[in-house]
């Protein structure tokens, strides 16, 4: 590599970095993401803007809050992994994840590996996008560690009542990759709809930066000790990897009357 192109490539990692730890928000999906409205939804359309602003509110170290109107409703927190092969091996991550059900049970809002994904009835779609940031020379991917929470619901407060409150405390650590390829796998419930995104997500990266366009794959497979299946992803080229571990410690209450 010649010294402008190692230049180019530590400020390139530095801004990609830096973006990913500022803010979540500049991996939302696209526009034209419509979900069918009907009768009863809106206490999941109020969970999913809250969840979504709360996993927004991780994007920095150091103690913060969020709340998520139950709506007669309740949140629990998943037992979910995350896998990184950086070549050599598989690394996992007991990342689990933050689900809202609401008070009919047929509606939820998961939010796992960055994603927010909204179920109903026996489909599902991406809110958010996966943590993933591509550019020429570098890949950052970012996985928030939920660690703690529990299970709180509504209770007896009726359709209308009870606010979850998660009180958070988030810590960074970076983990360099080497050079790719790269593979991620995320346990899912809902594979369809992680796979649209994550293709929203390469397609983004195309757009923008189109000397970045990664050979992107997706493929899916059933770990051992696994309920469900993982989308994997594998994200060729010539590029350093970082890993971003968000561990998040979570605590969960339930208030009323707000």
């Amino acid at each position: 590599m010649s010294r402008a192109r190692a230049q180019s490539t530590v400020i390139g990692v530095t801004l990609l970095i830096a973006m990913t730890v500022t803010s979540l928000g500049l991996i939302t999906a696209g526009t034209g993401v419509v979900v069918q409205e009907h009768a009863g939804t809106i206490g999941v359309e109020a969970a999913t803007d809250d969840l979504t602003a709360a996993i927004d509110g991780t994007g920095r170290d150091g103690r913060t809050t969020a709340s998520v109107r139950l709506s007669g409703g309740r949140l629990d927190t998943i037992e979910r992994t995350v896998r990184v092969h950086d070549g050599d091996e598989w690394r996992s991550l007991e990342a689990d994840g933050i689900r809202y059900v609401g008070s009919g049970g047929d509606q939820r809002v998961v939010s796992v590996a960055g994603l927010v994904i909204r179920e109903y009835g026996d489909g599902a779609i991406a809110v958010r996008d996966p943590a993933l940031l591509i550019g020429e020379d570098a890949l950052v991917i970012t996985i928030p560690v939920i660690q703690g929470g529990g299970a709180v619901g509504a209770g007896g407060s009726g359709e209308s009542g009870g606010v979850a409150r998660l009180r958070l405390a988030v810590d960074h650590d970076e983990r360099d990759l080497g050079t790719g390829p790269f593979r991620i796998a995320i346990e899912t419930a809902n594979p369809t709809a992680v796979e649209r995104a994550v293709r929203r997500t390469g397609d983004r990266a195309a757009t923008t930066e189109p000397e970045s366009e990664p050979i992107l794959s997706i493929d899916r497979r059933q770990f051992a000790g696994d309920n469900r299946e993982s989308v994997v992803v594998t994200v060729g080229g010539d590029r350093e990897g970082h890993l971003l571990v968000r561990t998040v410690d979570l605590e969960l209450e339930v208030a009323y009357g707000t």
